[in-house]
């Protein structure tokens, strides 16, 4: 017959011995910490590329708006890499592991637009022992593909049949190569403004009319009561705000520029006015609605003069000049926009 009344006795042993034991630590070493959050930050940034190709598609705006998930990997890893310091199994590697990634969501991204990977048929014979079969998607150029993928063969826009001087070159889903975001113009003054393909920025065409954007006009940089020219008096911002009111070719977002945007139309090869073609083309005659035209003198910008608040940062388009001048008195301006 069993004597239960051991059993107290023996569970009160039991416990004491579990509780003598030393207890189990998990603790992670400073080199497996690093490690294990380089991952967990590498897979953030794959997925914020991923969601930005999405808001890409869905709004038909160019893929690459990843700008945020770019600042955002490499603010991490920098404070990864300094609470590891040398004891992280690799170190200074943001910016090759984040070029890896990119081209990983590149490649998802351009195989769920529907491209797919190709190969060509191929014969062979007694005599011959490999050949090298194309594949269109494998990153790799291989005859008759001219690029693949993100791999462009060191061509860009200036080195592809075209004539092209500028632009972004790309690769097609059939291994040829996409020249749609290269330009043969720097300068493209087709429309009713000036598109400039190197910045990005969009620019007012003058005219000859009298009206809003008639070459000749001219206003005070922000003096409330300041002589200006018809059909607006007043100052630059009372007359870029008439423009957008009257949604000048369709937008409503147009600025005073800042001196490194005026300067950037200047063509230092030309003198009085040093501009090209775009902005100062032969139509620009007596009435003309439809020219471009400029006054060869002072373009306000919108830049104050930190020395002399008074003044503010003008233009001058006979030379490409740069000057400071009274806010109160009158000057040219010319406006411009962001393109989307």
């Amino acid at each position: 017959m069993r004597n239960c009344d051991s059993y107290p006795i023996l569970a009160a042993t039991v416990l004491a011995l579990i509780v003598a034991l030393p207890a189990t630590t998990h603790a992670i070493d400073d080199g497996v910490r690093c490690q294990a959050d380089k991952l967990k930050s590498a897979g953030k940034y794959e997925s914020c590329r991923l969601k930005a190709e999405s808001k890409a598609v869905k709004k038909s705006l160019p893929a690459a708006v990843v700008s945020r998930c770019n600042s955002k990997l490499q603010g991490d890893w920098a404070k990864i890499e300094s609470r590891g310091g040398v004891a992280c199994p690799s170190l200074g590697d943001g910016a090759s592991i984040q070029v890896e990634m990119t081209s990983q969501t590149d490649y998802i991204a351009w195989l769920l637009a529907g491209n797919v990977l190709t190969s060509t048929t191929t014969t062979t014979t007694s005599t011959t022992t490999s050949t090298t079969v194309p594949v269109c998607g494998d990153g790799a150029v291989v005859t008759p593909e001219e690029c693949d993928f993100l791999t462009l063969d060191g061509n860009d826009c200036t080195s592809v049949p075209g004539g092209f001087v500028g632009g972004d070159l790309a690769c097609s889903g059939s291994c040829t190569f996409d020249t749609s975001d290269c330009y043969t113009t720097r300068f493209d003054d087709s429309g009713d403004t000036v598109i400039d393909n190197v910045t990005g920025l969009e620019w007012e065409k003058k005219n000859d009319d009298g009206g809003l954007r008639d070459v000749d006009n001219k206003y005070c940089w922000d003096a409330a009561a300041c002589p200006g020219s018809a059909p607006t008096t007043g100052n630059i911002y009372d007359w870029v705000a008439a423009l957008n009111t009257a949604a000048y070719s369709g937008s409503s977002d147009w600025g005073i520029p800042n001196a490194d945007e005026l300067q950037s139309i200047i063509d230092y090869g030309a003198y009085d006015p040093a501009v090209g073609s775009a902005f100062d083309n032969v139509d620009c005659v007596g009435g003309c609605s439809s020219c471009s035209c400029i006054a060869s003198n002072q373009y306000w910008t919108d830049d104050t003069y930190v020395n002399s608040p008074a003044t503010a940062w003008y233009v001058y388009f006979v030379n490409g000049n740069v000057g400071q001048t009274l806010k109160t008195s009158g000057q040219y301006v010319r406006a411009v926009r962001d393109l989307p």
